[in-house]
């Protein structure tokens, strides 16, 4: 019986393919910024309605932010 690969083996002959491997770096990179928009927002001791009402926002869009879950 054959053993399925570790995630770090699947994810490593994912990278191979330049779409995935471009994708993958645009998710990263947005989920980074996503985290460190969410440190200094906490670190501040502000919730993200607070936030979003000094940049003119609505709360929506900063967690939508903090989640990573937006494109460019």
């Amino acid at each position: 019986m054959q053993r399925n690969p570790s995630f770090k083996t699947y994810l490593r002959n994912k990278l191979k393919d330049p779409t995935f491997r471009k994708g993958f770096g645009e998710e990263r990179h947005k989920l980074k910024l996503g985290y460190q928009i969410a440190l200094v927002r906490q670190k501040a001791g502000m919730t993200q309605a607070e936030l979003a009402r000094k940049i003119g926002t609505r709360q929506s869009n900063i967690s939508r932010l903090e989640q990573g879950n937006y494109n460019f």
